[in-house]
């Protein structure tokens, strides 16, 4: 079993690294490059001083137009804004050259000083390829075209005689000779956007790639360097914590989530209970775009914590700040890793990565300031774990090294605009090896999976029902054990009550949501099994607990809940959650 886990994830990580590894044509994803098997047609250009020439490649006299300022087009079909050029919808004549638009396959522009250059490209190539190139552009020879917000062009949006309005996006250049080009709120042009005789307006909140080229409006001259998806940012950020205390970091981040460059971010604090510098920074660089493959690597020295599953920092936040209560244990990462990304699907992410980390043991601090508490203190770090077992555990912690590959896939769905108004799944998995080989101090197998189902009933209800199971092959130091109870899990338990190297959990919970309000009910029933070095069986006691919960909103949940086992302290449990729990 653990050779075909290890083939497994091998061969994973190599189809991964194989589909991340960059073409030609993902590096240079904004780059236009004209194949060998297409021949130049016939060639535009105009320069700044209103000049705008037609001309053929076996033609070494170009037709020149000269626009000066202020000077109007007349409309009408056909169009000859000079004696020997004459402009109809589907072609144009140029001297004695005659050229049809709907042979053109592919477009170049180029920029030469204070000329602007565009090449139209012609194939007598009929392959399925040639044509879905053909096909994938817009060119009108009068006609003004307008691109709507709802449309994507595959290709090039040209217009000769007419002007170009674009609302949605296009994958290539957008080209106006004698009309103007305009670029509204929400546009996005992954290439070049060119007017030979009149002005291009680029909206603020519109994205242009390439560069904006036209020759008698001097200032179009340059690249549009930010976008509404790209952004530099100052990232302060405070935390609060039993081990560290109060956090306070200051941080930067630039990204960019509508182009091939790369993000960086760093951020640094300072924790004052624990007096430790903590920080983390990293760079992602994203190489396809579709698929989505992305690869980065960062370093960090920071709290680390296995319970992030069960409530994120901020909601953690809350409670010690508020009722001096903190549901997670922690102990000091400091390390780096280096992982891939890829979206083969929509919604379906992989993620491979290989981390080294070095551990260390952090005691908490019982008397931290807390709103409300009163004589209440904080308690220990791992103080679910029981003392013998807690000693052990604090030595697999301090001074440890943890090395090795991890691989997570997830699959999620639900409704982006709220998880509770339609049904969906969200699936996930993970499959973590730690390896003596690579200079750890473990050697184990851990993997996990868990899937969720959404399942609406009526406009009012919903049942939600979760699955999870977890195993592991080899030693888990108390810090990667499983640990179930309370928020979360089984909530008639004690928090992290049970632990152990095996488990299963299923959740199931149904909400009615009360008519005109905010207000919801839930009956809720939790069952599970926890198995310590030995097999989930029979033999491994069957943990049940049922209650009721009461939502105000989609998230914040009061949850009491009894265990049905006769164990003492089964009093019921009271817990409230900030987040929803699925």
């Amino acid at each position: 079993m653990n050779s075909r886990l290890t083939l497994l994830l091998t061969a994973t990580v190599l189809w991964i690294a194989l589909a991340a590894r960059p073409t030609p044509a993902q590096t240079e994803y904004k780059e236009y490059r004209r194949s060998v098997t297409l021949d130049l047609y016939f060639t535009i250009s105009g320069d700044n001083k209103g000049n705008i020439r037609v001309s053929a490649p076996d033609s070494s006299v170009p037709v020149t137009v000269h626009i000066a300022p202020g000077d109007s087009i007349a409309t009408g079909e056909p169009l000859a804004p000079a004696p020997d050029l004459t402009i109809w919808e589907d072609s144009i004549r140029a001297g004695d050259h005659m050229f049809d638009l709907t042979k053109v396959v592919d477009l170049a522009v180029e920029q030469h000083s204070d000329t602007a250059v565009i090449h139209f490209f012609t194939s007598s190539d009929t392959s399925r390829a040639r044509m879905r190139l053909k096909q994938g552009n817009i060119i009108h020879g009068l006609s003004p075209v307008q691109i709507p917000a709802s449309q994507f062009v595959r290709g090039h949006v040209v217009s000769i005689g007419g002007g170009v309005t674009i609302h949605g996006e296009v994958n290539k250049d957008v080209i106006s000779i004698f009309g103007a080009v305009t670029v509204d709120p929400g546009g996005v042009v992954r290439g070049a956007v060119v007017s030979l005789a009149r002005e291009v307006t680029v909206h603020p909140q519109a994205i242009v790639y390439g560069r904006l080229l036209s020759p008698r409006q001097k200032k179009a001259y340059r690249h549009q360097l930010w976008s509404r998806d790209r952004e530099f940012r100052i990232d302060p950020d405070i935390r609060y914590d039993r081990v560290d205390g109060l956090d306070l970091f200051m941080g930067f981040a630039f990204e960019d989530h509508d182009s091939t460059l790369p993000s960086i971010w760093a951020k640094g604090g300072y924790a004052f209970e624990s007096e430790r510098w903590r920080y983390r920074f990293g760079v992602e660089q994203t190489l396809r775009k579709a698929p989505s493959v992305v690869v980065g690597g960062e370093a960090f020295r920071r709290l680390a914590s296995d319970d992030d599953w069960l409530l994120n920092d901020y909601e953690n936040l809350a409670f010690v700040v508020l009722a001096r209560e903190d549901f997670k244990d922690y102990y000091e990462s400091e390390g780096g890793r280096l992982y891939v990304t890829f979206n083969p699907l929509h919604r379906l992410r992989v993620n491979a990565d290989f981390k080294v980390e070095e551990t260390h043991w952090l005691d908490a601090h019982p008397r931290l300031w807390a709103v409300f508490g009163g004589h209440k203190r904080f308690r220990d770090n791992f103080s679910t774990v029981d003392r013998p077992a807690r000693d052990s555990g604090q030595l697999d912690i301090e001074d440890k090294t943890l090395a090795g590959p991890a691989l997570s896939i997830k699959y999620d769905t639900r409704s982006t605009g709220g998880i509770l108004d339609s049904a969906g799944w969200a699936v996930k998995g993970k499959f973590e090896w730690s390896v003596k080989d690579w200079s750890s101090d473990f050697d184990f197998r851990r993997y996990s999976i868990e899937a969720t189902r959404f399942q609406k009933i009526s406009r009012e209800s919903i049942v939600l029902l979760r699955a999870m199971f977890g195993s592991s092959d080899g030693y888990l130091p108390m810090h990667r054990r499983f640990y179930l109870g309370g928020l979360g899990t089984l909530h008639g338990y004690g928090q992290k009550e049970l632990s152990g190297t095996r488990f299963w959990l299923a959740n199931a919970e149904y909400r009615v949501t009360i008519p005109g309000s905010e207000f919801a009910l839930s009956a809720l029933w939790d069952v599970g099994q926890m198995a310590n070095n030995s097999r989930l069986d029979s033999d491994v006691e069957v943990k049940h607990s049922i209650g009721l919960a009461g939502y105000i909103g989609s998230d914040f949940r009061l949850t009491i809940s009894k265990r049905l086992d006769r164990s003492g302290g089964d009093a019921p449990k009271i817990f409230v959650k900030l987040t929803h729990p699925f």
